[in-house]
């Protein structure tokens, strides 16, 4: 996430993803071109990515200095907006009771103290910031342009 993405608030002021329009047009010859900023999970980013009509640029994770990105994971998490029971196929099952889920979610941030602890003491080993912050990902937020003419099936 930038220094300048805050993600959206939900219930409970976690944070949420968001999107907004910041420019749609009409050329002369009819075609539509919408621009959106989206704030996502960066662990859903490879899933916008795999819809090659859209132009995109996102914010980069080796760009920014991990005690940035440690102190915006301390605060802001991105955590799973739902924690799905597993199943078969691609598609998750119904939602975990609420007991088992809030298990998950400490796990999660357990996952998360676990990965910033690894990435201190990769920082102290002299790894570039371009690596360390590959490890901080599952637990970040990004911030993404994108750009399309053809919104259909997204």
């Amino acid at each position: 996430m930038s220094a300048n993405c805050t993600p959206g608030s939900r219930p409970g002021s976690q944070p949420a993803p968001s999107a907004r329009v910041i420019a749609d047009s009409i050329s002369p010859t009819g075609h539509r071109l919408t621009t959106i900023e989206v704030t996502l999970h960066r662990f859903v980013l490879a899933e916008l990515t795999t819809h090659r009509a859209f132009s995109r640029n996102s914010a980069s994770s080796r760009a920014i200095p991990v005690s940035r990105t440690m102190v915006t994971l301390a605060e802001h998490p991105a955590i799973p907006l739902r924690w799905a029971s597993e199943q078969k196929g691609m598609q998750g099952g119904p939602d975990l009771p609420d007991g088992t889920a809030a298990k998950a979610e400490l796990l999660w941030l357990s996952a998360r103290d676990d990965a910033v602890n690894t990435a201190h003491r990769l920082l102290d080993l002299g790894v570039h910031k371009s690596v360390v912050n590959r490890l901080l990902e599952p637990f970040m937020w990004t911030t993404v342009i994108v750009s399309a003419t053809d919104w259909d099936g997204f």
